[in-house]
């Protein structure tokens, strides 16, 4: 089964507190992504409709003076219709959250592969990551600083972006199934600023049974 975007719901942030926001998915063989920014603070939790979202590998950062880090969260079969995403820090101060919903994936052994690219000061920030699996897609959420605002360069796809007071993170992806599994590269471009990504790659659900094939060998007997 091939893997399909669903929806989005666009970066929203809250200065002193913890984070709810309300994101609908749809479709079989679901996968959820969450982009969030924590300031000066650690997660507590991160649930969806109830169901706790696994983070993917170690948030990266700092980043300038306000301790900015960026952390990827996924959730595979996800409920349903409109549910609610949160967030609860262990302090309270800014959190930003973005969500980005596909269908066609995998229930298991998610993700794929994850890398990701510490803050440096760049004009063009690229991270590759291998895939293992054919057809993988792979998404990545991102967190400028200075203005802050990140663009979509080469074979790359913005899904979620938004310009909140206080704070930026955008999510994005590679726009397709790899195949044959390899390196894939998703790039963003920006002002000259410390610049991250955290990226992932996930796999499509299996597409059932293989061909099956009967044999029958046939006797003519005679009757004399």
């Amino acid at each position: 089964m091939a893997i399909a975007y669903d929806s989005v719901t666009n970066p929203d942030l809250n200065t002193g507190g913890d984070l709810d926001l309300t994101h609908s998915c749809s479709g079989s063989d679901r996968i959820l992504w969450a982009g969030v920014l924590m300031r000066n603070t650690t997660v507590n939790s991160i649930t969806y409709n109830g169901t706790a979202m696994t983070q993917v590998g170690s948030r990266i950062g700092p980043i300038g003076g306000s301790n900015d880090y960026v952390a990827l969260y996924f959730l595979t079969n996800p409920a349903t219709g409109s549910n609610t995403f949160n967030v609860t820090l262990n302090a309270a101060n800014l959190v930003i959250g973005a969500l980005v919903s596909y269908n066609g994936a995998d229930s298991a052994g998610q993700p794929d592969g994850a890398t990701d690219n510490g803050f440096t000061v760049e004009t063009t920030t690229n991270t590759s990551v291998t895939t293992t699996a054919d057809n993988c897609w792979v998404i990545g959420v991102g967190r400028g600083n200075a203005d802050g605002l990140l663009y979509a360069g080469t074979a790359t796809t913005m899904r979620a972006t938004l310009d909140p007071t206080g704070g930026y993170i955008q999510m994005f992806d590679n726009g397709g199934p790899k195949t044959p599994a390899g390196s894939v590269t998703l790039q963003t471009t920006q002002a000259n600023q410390p610049t991250g990504h955290k990226i992932a790659s996930f796999k499509p659900a299996t597409g059932g049974g293989g061909t099956i094939r009967l044999q029958t060998n046939l006797t003519l007997l005679g009757v004399g």
